[in-house]
C-alpha cells in the first residue's frame, strides 16, 4: 500500500500531464468459464473470473520512468528476471502484514521483456481465512462476506532484485492523478463481500475515503478486481474504489520494491 501511495504522489506532482497514453495488452490468463464475465453493462473489457491454473503468457513488462507526462511515465522493459509468486499473509496486526515468500504459489520468468508464468490452484493452507482475508478491505466499514471464505491475493515478486509487478494504469489532470490496478485475488467458495463507504488514516498517517458501497460477487477460483484510487494534492486518497472488472489497456509494471 504504501508503494501505491508514493507512485500516487510522485504523479500528482508533475507539472505537465498529458492525456495521451496508448497500450494494447491482450491477456491469455487460462480458461474463462463463463462468457456472461464480458458483459458491456458490468464495464468489463476481459474476462473476470478463471478456474483452474492461472497462465500468463508473453506478456511486455514495463519500467516507471520520472517523465512530467502522463504519457511518457512508461517505457519497455527489456530484460531478463525471475519471478516467484507469493501470497498476502497476516503476520500480527494489520499494520505488520507482509508478502510472505515461503507463501510460493509458482514461478515464471520475464524474457527479453516478455512476463510469462504459471499459478496452480492454491491450497488449503495458503488461504487466509475471512478474520485475516477481509483485512485486504479493511478501507470499507461494517464488513461481511456471505458465505464466509478462505481466500488470498497475489503478487508478483522478481528475484534476487526483489521488485514487484503491479498491473496498472495511470492517468489525471495537474494536480491529481488516478491509479489503477487489478488484483488477482482467489476465494474457496462463490461469495458476496460487502461494506460500507468510510474514511481516515492508514498507518503513516495517509487519508483515504471510500466514497462507494463495496460490493464484490466473487467465484469460486481466480477473480480480477481493479482498484481505483485518486490522488489529489496533498490531501491523500480522496477516492478508493474497488470493482470486478478486467481492461485490457492496462499494463505490466516493474517497480523497485514490493509493500
Amino acid at each position: 500500500m504504501k508503494n501505491i501511495v508514493n507512485i500516487l504522489k510522485i504523479a500528482a506532482l508533475m507539472a505537465v500531464i498529458i492525456f495521451s497514453m496508448t497500450s494494447c495488452i491482450i491477456l491469455d490468463l487460462g480458461q474463462d468459464d463463463n462468457d456472461d464475465d464480458n458483459d458491456d453493462t458490468n464495464d468489463i473489457d476481459g474476462p473476470t473470473h478463471y478456474t483452474g491454473t492461472l497462465i500468463i503468457i508473453n506478456q511486455q513488462v514495463w519500467e516507471g520512468t520520472d517523465s512530467n507526462k502522463i504519457d511518457e511515465v512508461y517505457k519497455k522493459f527489456e530484460g531478463e528476471r525471475e519471478i516467484n509468486i507469493n501470497v498476502y499473509w497476516p503476520d500480527g496486526d494489520d499494520k505488520n502484514r507482509q508478502y510472505n515468500p515461503t507463501k510460493t504459489l509458482g514461478a515464471g520468468k520475464i524474457e527479453k521483456g516478455l512476463l510469462s508464468c504459471e499459478v496452480p490452484e492454491p491450497e488449503a493452507d495458503n488461504l487466509m481465512a475471512w478474520d485475516d482475508f477481509k483485512l485486504e478491505f479493511s478501507a470499507w466499514g461494517n464488513l461481511d462476506c456471505v458465505p464466509k471464505a478462505n481466500g488470498t491475493y497475489l503478487r508478483l515478486v522478481t528475484t534476487p532484485n526483489d521488485e514487484w509487478l503491479n498491473r496498472e494504469k495511470m492517468s489525471g489532470s495537474s494536480d491529481s492523478v488516478w491509479l489503477e490496478s487489478i488484483w488477482f485475488i482467489y476465494v474457496d467458495t462463490d461469495c458476496k463481500i460487502t461494506g460500507t463507504p468510510s474514511e481516515g488514516f492508514r498507518p503513516g498517517d495517509v487519508f483515504y475515503k471510500t466514497p462507494e458501497e463495496l460490493d464484490l460477487a466473487l467465484k469460486r477460483g481466480w477473480n480480477t478486481i481493479c482498484r481505483k484510487q485518486l490522488l489529489k494534492g496533498d490531501i491523500g486518497i480522496e477516492a478508493d474504489l474497488m470493482k470486478i472488472k478486467n481492461p485490457n489497456d492496462f499494463k505490466w509494471a516493474i517497480r523497485p520494491d514490493h509493500p
